[in-house]
């Protein structure tokens, strides 16, 4: 799923085990992705918090 949030669009990924992930990329690159498609997901390369959801 993608949500458009003007500049920027959040995917809602989910990783081979099933651990579910947010990434947000430049809208501009969103028509490329289609729901299904398989991707990498690499972290940034700036310094990023990753952090288990609670619950």
């Amino acid at each position: 799923m993608a949500t458009f949030l003007g500049a920027t669009t959040r995917l809602h990924l989910t990783t081979e085990s099933g651990v579910p992930v947010k990434a947000d990329l430049p809208s501009w690159e969103a028509p490329d992705l289609t729901a299904g498609a398989r991707c990498t997901v690499l972290p940034h390369e700036k310094p990023v918090l990753v952090a288990e959801r609670a619950g």
